[in-house]
């Protein structure tokens, strides 16, 4: 830290970004001290392949546990693929996991640690001062309707803290479908159902008014609110 302090001062960078610099810096040594990612990737990397997988599968398997849309809708071989390509990502406050629109990352998410703002903003909204329309912490899952539609995203999410996020790729979890006709039937269903703003097999419930036939975007709620 008092590396990137030198640095910084030298190049006379504004107090604000310093500030974002070293509580970030500070945010990954807490972690670190807690847990060395790339030590722990290493190895898991060398156990027997056996041995891996049932490690991940028990360590990344309780989390999966909270993405009640995969462990309601898919079989029990199909969740213990997608064990395997679940990704950790950290932010800072302020970051934006995606944005309104966005159709580059279409992945669902499951926040681990910390927490993190759906907000909505118009062309005239000043990004500072966005409207939260919901917090989101730890435990729960966002991008669902992305994930299974492809379509663009209706709202942006920003982190809310220093936050550590569960992803799971969209590509990378039609790759696994591709072996299990099944599965890949039951996800089309979901996408044609979400299509037709039918929520059910997502068994969640709108974030603005907690019912059950509609999500966030649709909440009739929130257009008298928010959406004018």
């Amino acid at each position: 830290i008092n590396i990137i302090n030198g640095y910084m001062r030298k190049k006379k960078i504004t107090f604000g970004l310093r500030r974002r610099v070293r509580k970030y810096l500070e945010y990954i040594w807490e972690e670190g001290k807690s847990q060395n990612q790339e030590e722990v990737t290493e190895i898991i990397s060398s156990l027997s392949d056996s041995l891996k997988e049932n490690l991940l599968l028990e360590a990344n398997g309780k989390s999966l546990r909270h993405m009640k849309m995969l462990m309601k809708n898919f079989s029990e071989e199909v969740l213990r693929r997608t064990v395997f390509i679940m990704k950790e990502e950290r932010l800072m406050p302020g970051d934006m996991i995606f944005g309104k629109d966005d159709y580059h990352d279409s992945s669902l998410y499951l926040i681990r640690k910390g927490e993190v703002n759906v907000v909505f903003l118009t062309k005239d909204t000043d990004p500072a001062d966005y409207n939260v329309l919901r917090k989101l912490q730890r435990g729960e899952v966002f991008g669902d309707k992305a994930f299974f539609t492809g379509r663009p995203r209706t709202f942006e999410v920003v982190s809310a803290d220093f936050t550590t996020l569960y992803k799971i790729d969209r590509k990378e979890f039609l790759k696994i479908l591709e072996d299990f006709p099944t599965d890949k039937e039951t996800f089309h269903l979901i996408k044609t159902q979400l299509e037709r703003s039918d929520h059910t097999k997502l068994h969640t419930k709108c974030r603005s008014c907690s019912r059950t036939d509609h999500s966030l975007d649709l909440c009739p709620w929130l257009h008298c609110k928010f959406i004018k």
